[in-house]
């Protein structure tokens, strides 16, 4: 896809006149619709879309509740990582630290609603599993949004979000490319 000429520009609405001869009630209805249109959007910010939230909880503590419910089904049985069916040390630690950047970078919920879909895939049977950098995230790996465990592979969550690199996660998602689409219509009913 190449952008050739040198056609890209707002026209005038002299200019818009002239190219639609013939058509000036409807260049001039697009004029008003032009004019109904009332938004303001603040660059710079982000919009990323809510989740949905049970009313008795934040973002915070749904994802925290989520995950920690993800760690103890992907170590039991693990002596190292649950030793004595609690959670070890280092496995709280590492959670705490990267929920702590996740919450003051302000991503909760983004990292929610890629866990939905992930789960609705989950629950269809659809494999799914994440690549690139987000693997690195023992958050990822708890929300089964990775399968591969960082503290075992000794991965750097900052190398996926980082509290100097102010830019949102980026979380690649693969699914079976049989039935992606499923997944696809899923988020968008949703």
């Amino acid at each position: 896809m190449r952008m050739d000429g040198n056609q890209y520009f707002l026209r005038s609405p002299e200019e818009m006149y002239e190219k639609f001869p013939g058509l000036e009630d409807a260049v001039a209805r697009s004029q008003s619709i032009a004019d109904s249109v009332d938004i303001e959007l603040a660059l710079g910010n982000r919009h990323f879309p809510k989740y949905d939230l049970p009313p008795d909880k934040t973002a915070d503590e749904l994802l925290r509740e989520i995950c920690l419910e993800g760690l103890r089904e992907r170590y039991e049985g693990n002596e190292e990582m649950m030793p004595g069916g609690e959670l070890a040390d280092v496995v709280m630690e590492r959670l705490d630290r990267e929920l702590g950047v996740i919450q003051r970078l302000g991503f909760p919920n983004y990292f929610l609603i890629v866990w939905d879909f992930v789960d609705h895939a989950r629950e269809l049977g659809i494999p799914a599993t994440a690549r690139g950098s987000g693997v690195g995230a023992l958050v990822c790996y708890s929300l089964y949004l990775s399968h591969v465990c960082p503290i075992k592979y000794d991965l750097l969550f900052e190398r996926f979000l980082d509290e100097n690199r102010l830019e949102a996660p980026d979380i690649d998602i693969d699914f079976c490319k049989e039935r992606r689409g499923e997944v696809i219509r899923y988020v968008k009913e949703k």
